[in-house]
């Protein structure tokens, strides 16, 4: 017999006592969607993994064949970045592109091309 996957979401939730509308905003859906997914007795693997981050909860227990999707780190939920936590990690990254391509740039200097040391790059394929 197979199991309902939604009555047991919906199982899961009462036992670990989430509210709806919280869940529903971790997992980027609609309450309504919350809802469906608790009544569909097909519920993808995928949704199920999904609750199952945001629910801090394995249903492996209750699907052994979950053992074989592809476990992914736990997303941090509600750590969001200031804009100067953003901007720093932009400028490490455009400080680090622009320190690579000056390297590239100066291996190409160095090792010439037969034209007197003249080496040109274009990234328009001429």
């Amino acid at each position: 017999m197979l199991k309902h996957r939604g009555e047991i979401l919906s199982r899961v939730i009462r036992e670990k006592n989430a509210k709806i509308a919280p869940l529903a905003k971790k997992m980027g859906i609609d309450r309504g969607t919350v809802y469906r997914h608790m009544d569909d007795p097909e519920l993808s693997l995928d949704y199920i993994t999904q609750y199952g981050k945001a629910l801090d909860y394995d249903f492996s227990k209750d699907f052994p064949e979950m053992l074989y999707v592809l476990r992914e780190p736990p997303a941090e939920y509600g750590s969001a970045k200031s804009y100067d936590e953003l901007k720093d990690a932009a400028d490490y990254w455009k400080d680090k592109y622009i320190d690579i391509l000056e390297k590239y740039n100066a291996l190409l200097l160095s090792r010439g091309n037969g034209d007197n040391g003249k080496t040109t790059f274009s990234g328009h394929g001429s």
